[in-house]
């Protein structure tokens, strides 16, 4: 499902039990490093993460991947504050280079509290969101400046080598990352400066969020052990509403599968269907097996803008300018 591809000079990669101790290490230390959240743990103890991997490979081998046996557990989940440089605005976030899932504990306590929902399901709310990205195409390709052999594990961990580059440095990039729809591009240089691309970012998190909503329903059919059915009922009201950070992307997915469905005569769960094998696989959107339906329907600047949105409002104007229902 996941696979970090490093590089050494001339094109030599390097072995992958190698990266595997490489994600290792990296746990190790964000552990070292954690503040613990009680909240955020008790959650974790309480999960069935056997069920959610069952339910996650099962998913995968009916989008035609092979996946690992194991794509989430407790120990890849880690509070996020104090972990400097893994800090994030967002809830929650995917860190494909050591398959860890960061969770900001603090926020999700303060959220949960404003709207008056079950901090429990809050918490698994982020999981299964993580989790869905956590069982996508994930694939990291760095290429390393000129390491010794023997000293890449230290240079890959700290994500900084530093090298001539135009009288500056540069750390470990280029690098480019595909998770799921989103594809990353970027030649970072020393002290944040740099070029970043990202395409596919919201439509990406459209996909996930919509999967992962699924996920969260079909979780609480079979283990009712996190909350009561009231509880339940209540923060799916509450929390998955217009307001939520994935409203518009949300509207404008199910318009586009709603309108594509009506004017191809094609069912709207074989769309639906399609676009989580796509993501699972990590196909480019426009060439995934798709791509005749997609690209007949709608022009280039769709396209193009839906590539490039960068946030809510960007989906909103998209939805607003070229789809209908």
């Amino acid at each position: 499902m996941r696979e970090n591809k490093f590089f050494l000079p001339g094109g030599g990669q390097v072995p992958g039990e190698f990266v595997a101790g490489i994600e290792d290490n990296l746990r190790s230390d964000y552990r070292s490093r954690e503040i613990p959240s009680s909240d955020l743990n008790s959650v974790l103890e309480r999960v069935d993460f056997e069920w959610i991997n069952h339910y996650l490979v099962d998913l995968a081998k009916r989008s035609g991947v092979e996946p690992s046996d194991v794509i989430v557990n407790r120990e890849y989940f880690f509070n996020s504050r104090g972990l400097k440089n893994l800090e994030r605005r967002a809830l929650g976030g995917y860190h494909s280079a050591s398959a860890s899932v960061f969770v900001d504990a603090d926020q999700v306590v303060v959220q949960a509290k404003h709207l008056g929902v079950d901090t429990n399901l809050a918490f698994f709310d982020v999981i299964c969101h993580e989790s869905v990205h956590a069982a996508s195409r994930q694939e990291i390709i760095n290429r390393l400046p000129q390491p010794e052999y023997s000293k890449i594990c230290t240079l890959i961990e700290r994500f900084l080598v530093q090298a001539p580059f135009l009288g500056k440095k540069i750390n470990l990039f280029p690098r480019s990352a595909v998770s799921g729809y989103e594809v990353t591009s970027h030649y970072e240089l020393a002290g944040g400066l740099g070029i970043k691309q990202v395409f596919w970012e919201r439509f990406d998190e459209a996909v996930t969020e919509k999967m992962s909503r699924q996920l969260f329903l079909d979780y609480f059919k079979h283990n009712p052990q996190l909350a009561g059915s009231k509880e339940v009922e209540f923060f799916i009201s509450n929390s998955w509403r217009e307001t939520d950070g994935y409203s518009s992307s949300l509207r404008l997915l199910e318009i586009l599968i709603s309108q594509i469905s009506r004017e191809a005569g094609v069912t709207t769960d074989t769309l639906w269907q399609g676009l989580i094998n796509g993501k699972l696989r990590g196909e480019k959107l426009l060439d995934g097996e798709l791509n005749q339906l997609l690209d007949k329907f709608f022009p280039p600047e769709f396209w193009d803008r839906l590539a490039t949105a960068k946030n809510e409002q960007d989906m909103a104007n998209l939805a607003k300018d070229f789809l209908t229902g």
